[in-house]
């Protein structure tokens, strides 16, 4: 799961540059974000607190193909490769240090060009690649507006869990979650996170890989500043919530995040590197 770990740091806002082109967050307006001087950048390396890293590739469209991980002594942890067909992610395959295969999604689309549902494989030693599990899209217009997960049990697929969408000016602003009952495995509802964001260029717009991991701040046009989670009777989980504050570059993109949670019980610091032009 670490990958999935670090696809959530690298879109909730990327970067890296030197300590003299960063800044603190002054909450420029959007005529700034669209000051044609900046340019467009694309992260190629995050960074974390344990030294461990992630090297991301893209290919001449500017749509990731290759992320990498690797331990803080530079050894590969495992990476994940994206194909694409006429500019849309089609299979991700994701391998381990050895470069066995341990997992595959393919992708399928509907016939406006969305993505409709993903087919997740997992290996099975003795018999390869088998269909563990399915998500599938719901869109209201050009915004996702649901995202359901259903998992093999018993020979069927079950729906596991649903998520319900709210956006407003671009940005998802209020998630709702379902999760299953194991007794009956019937849906019920499990709270609400909830999303406010700054200004800047969010580095996960037309990166090829939006949908695909199930981290959905990637669809938002900016970073996140502070998520609220509450629970099913509107409690707010203060150990799952979160204040981000970002440093940023001449480009408007975040170059350093700190990530604590609201009771302060753990704070995280990710830094990252980009490719502008």
């Amino acid at each position: 799961m670490k990958k999935l770990r670090l696809l959530m740091f690298l879109f909730i806002g990327v970067a890296i540059a030197t300590a003299s082109s960063c800044k603190k967050d002054d909450d420029t307006n959007d005529d700034e974000n669209n000051n044609p001087s900046t340019k467009k950048c694309y992260v190629s390396k995050i960074i974390n607190d344990d030294d461990s890293y992630t090297d991301i590739t893209f290919n001449t469209d500017h749509l990731i193909t290759k992320i990498e991980d690797f331990d803080d002594e530079g050894n590969v942890d495992g990476y994940t490769t994206i194909s694409y067909t006429s500019g849309k992610a089609n299979e991700v395959k994701s391998y381990n240090s050895n470069d066995d295969l341990e997992s595959k999604m393919e992708v399928i689309y509907d016939a406006n060009g969305k993505v409709d549902k993903i087919d997740i494989y997992a290996d099975n030693p003795g018999t390869g690649m088998e269909k563990v599990a399915i998500y599938e899209y719901t869109f209201s217009g050009d915004n996702l507006s649901k995202f359901e997960i259903y998992f093999e049990y018993n020979g069927n697929m079950i729906l596991f869990s649903k998520k319900e969408f709210t956006f407003d000016a671009g940005n998802i602003t209020s998630m709702k979650n379902y999760k299953i009952d194991i007794t009956t495995l019937q849906l019920s509802y499990d709270g609400k996170t909830e999303y406010q964001y700054d200004t800047k260029n969010n580095p996960a717009h037309g990166v090829g890989i939006e949908y695909i991991f199930g981290e959905f701040w990637m669809l938002s046009k900016n970073n996140i500043i502070t998520k609220t989670v509450s629970d099913d009777t509107g409690a707010i989980q203060n150990d799952e919530s979160v204040n981000v504050v970002y440093e940023y570059n001449d480009n408007k993109y975040p170059t350093k995040q700190t990530i604590t949670s609201f009771d302060n019980s753990h704070s995280e610091v990710t830094r990252y590197e980009y490719n502008c032009e």
